[in-house]
Order: C-alpha cells, then sequence, then structure tokens
C-alpha cells in the first residue's frame, strides 16, 4: 500500500515564532520539505530568522505515513509524527508513531501502542503538544458517562504513559504557555460571549502531575448589534496567553445592502490574560473593516521574532461583481496584522500566496 521508505527532509526553524507551526494536512508526497510546511504558514514572514540543518530521515516502519510536524522553539529540536491510515480515510489506526530529532541529527524513536479513545482515532481528531521536561501531551475528545470532554494523556519520551488528565469542554482549545511550564484550556464562547479557561501548572510533570490553579472566564466586547463569530487564542511574549474576538456587525434594512453581496462590518479585538493576574485585560480593539465582506477569519497568532509584539495572519473574503456583465466572484486575501502588548496597531500589510492555494492553513 506504501513505499518501504519515507523520506523527509526538514529544516529546524530556530525562532520563537516558530513554536506553533504545523502542517495541518495528510501529505501523499513521500518526499517532504519542512520549507514547503512553513511557507503555507507564515507566507514569507520577513521577520523569522532561520538557520537551516538540512539531512533525510528516513522511516523504518512500512506503511506509516506523513501526518504531522511541531518545532520546540529555541530548543531545535523537530518533532515528526507518522500514522496508519484506517480503511475510512477519515480514520487512523489507533497507535501513535512519533519521531523526535534534535538539531544534531538524533533520532528518538516513540512508538505507543495503547489503545487510543474510538473518538479521537475516527474521525481523526487529536493534538499533540510539546512540553518541558522531555514530555509531550496527547490531546484528545474521550466520552465518560456519555459526556464528551477533551483529555490529555501525558507521554515521557521513554514511551511511558504517566497520567490522563481532563483539561475540559469537547470545544475548546488548548496550548502551552511560550516557558513551557503552563498549560491553558479555553473554551468556545456561548451565546452570551462568555468562554470558560482552565489554567495548569505543569512544574511537576515529571510525576505525571499537572495542577489547576486557575479557572476564571473572557467576556467578548458586549456591543449593540454585533455578533461574536469566532475566536482565537495564542501565547504571550511574559508567559502569558491572548484571546482574539472576531465580531461582526449585520445591517439588514436599506435597498443599498439588498445590492450588496458583502453583508458585515468587522471587528477584531484582544484580551490578554498576564502572567500572575487574575482575570484577563478588557478587550481591546486591533483592527476593524474599511469595507463590507463577506468573512473575516484568523488563521495564527505568534509572536514576532524580535519578540516585540505579536503578528495574525488574517483572511479577509470578498464577493466583487464586475458592472460589464454583472457576474460575481469571490476573492480572498490575506494579510499580516501586527500589533503591540499595549494594543496598539503596528501595521497591517497583504500577503502573498506563494502556494497559490485558495487556503492557507
Amino acid at each position: 500500500m506504501f513505499n518501504l521508505k519515507v523520506l523527509i527532509t526538514f529544516i529546524c526553524l530556530i525562532s520563537i515564532c516558530c513554536s506553533f507551526v504545523s502542517s495541518q494536512n495528510i501529505l501523499s508526497s513521500q518526499n517532504i520539505s519542512s520549507r514547503d510546511i512553513l511557507s503555507q504558514n507564515t507566507s514569507q514572514n520577513q521577520d523569522i530568522s532561520t538557520q537551516d540543518i538540512s539531512f533525510i530521515y528516513e522511516e523504518p516502519i512500512n506503511g506509516l505515513k506523513f501526518y504531522n510536524t511541531y518545532t520546540f522553539g529555541l530548543e531545535g529540536s523537530f518533532l515528526i509524527w507518522m500514522i496508519l491510515e484506517d480503511e475510512d480515510p477519515a480514520c487512523i489506526l489507533p497507535h501513535l508513531h512519533l519521531r523526535l530529532i534534535n538539531k544534531t541529527g538524533k533520532i528518538k524513536y516513540m512508538d505507543f501502542n495503547y489503545t487510543l479513545p474510538a473518538e479521537a482515532i475516527c474521525p481523526f481528531n487529536m493534538e499533540i503538544l510539546p512540553l518541558a521536561y522531555n514530555h509531550i501531551m496527547i490531546v484528545y475528545i474521550k466520552s465518560n458517562n456519555g459526556i464528551k470532554g477533551k483529555y490529555g494523556k501525558i507521554i515521557n519520551y521513554s514511551n511511558e504513559s504517566i497520567n490522563e488528565i481532563y483539561l475540559g469542554n469537547a470545544n475548546g482549545s488548548v496550548r502551552f504557555s511560550i516557558s513551557g511550564k503552563e498549560l491553558i484550556s479555553i473554551e468556545k464562547p456561548d451565546k452570551e460571549g462568555i468562554a470558560i479557561w482552565r489554567l495548569f501548572s505543569i512544574s511537576d510533570i515529571t510525576r505525571g502531575k499537572v495542577i489547576e490553579h486557575k479557572n476564571v472566564e473572557f467576556h467578548a466586547p458586549n456591543l449593540l448589534s454585533y455578533t461574536l463569530v469566532d475566536s482565537l487564542s495564542f501565547s504571550l511574549t511574559d508567559g502569558g496567553f491572548g484571546f482574539m474576538y472576531i465580531l461582526k456587525y449585520d445591517e439588514t434594512k436599506g435597498s443599498s445592502v439588498m445590492r450588496d453581496p458583502n453583508l458585515q462590518y468587522w471587528r477584531v479585538y484582544t484580551s490578554f490574560l498576564r502572567v500572575g493576574a487574575d482575570s484577563p485585560m478588557a478587550p481591546f480593539l486591533v483592527y476593524q473593516t474599511t469595507k463590507k465582506l463577506n468573512n473575516l477569519t484568523i488563521k495564527l497568532c505568534t509572536v514576532t521574532y524580535n519578540a516585540e509584539g505579536y503578528v495574525c495572519i488574517m483572511a479577509l473574503n470578498n464577493t466583487i461583481i464586475n458592472k460589464k456583465n454583472n457576474k460575481s466572484q469571490t476573492e480572498v486575501n490575506y494579510y499580516q496584522l501586527r500589533f503591540l502588548s499595549t494594543g496598539a496597531l503596528v501595521r497591517l500589510n497583504i500577503v502573498s500566496n506563494p502556494t497559490n492555494n485558495t487556503n492557507i492553513d
């Protein structure tokens, strides 16, 4: 079914910005370059500085297929996630195959044979979080007495499963701080724009202990006629966490509006949860559209290379009508939104799409 060898040429990216760079799709090619993966995620971000360490990785297990990659920030290590596909293309077989490669080329093989929850493998729905102290966490959905929740399995580099912890509701997201000493689990905001967040300390993770020491709320801006559409979390330079809200304004009256296929104005707000703070800052406006758009999405947010602020990749979806033939077409443009920790906007610049894809994941 698969070739005996999977060759992966990769480049270790020595940058804080690359901590969150990963490919999001199963790649069918047997020769995979992490330079290509980076270009799909950062789109020629000139703030990223790289040191190239290139060599070939040969997968020894027949049938494994490349799925995803993770970098370990300034450490320079590189994690490759290999999978065995099921007959159902949306599923995988219930085993983990990880390859940890440091910047000298030394490879640590981690093949885990314990069974993963059915909800995690079919459809395939798992994440990997590289942690401190030579540990990783597998994040997945699992049912407990009929209620789905998000759980994390702590694993060390010796292929040992240390512990499993409850992280929150199934609809939440989980990420680790830049310091690698804390985790945050943030649930999707409810209809009122309230998102529950749980902050965990992993300072004693070598013994499998993850301690929840905060449980508070993020509140979306309460703006008349604006609706919360989406949200996104990201890590702060001080080890805290940021939370971004995307809101739209709905206009339903007026004949001019009915002729315009782009029905919403959009606003983007950000809130910071600083290290040691008991509650997040009040949300502040970092961007608003100057014209109506179909949609606005944030692909990712991360720290800039010089750690002076943050950069987000933003997609603006717009419908354009040709007045000559009255035909319409959809246009998607990508932008880098840069702002400081104070909330001050640095600049907004368009990003070229080097892969010529309609989507940048």
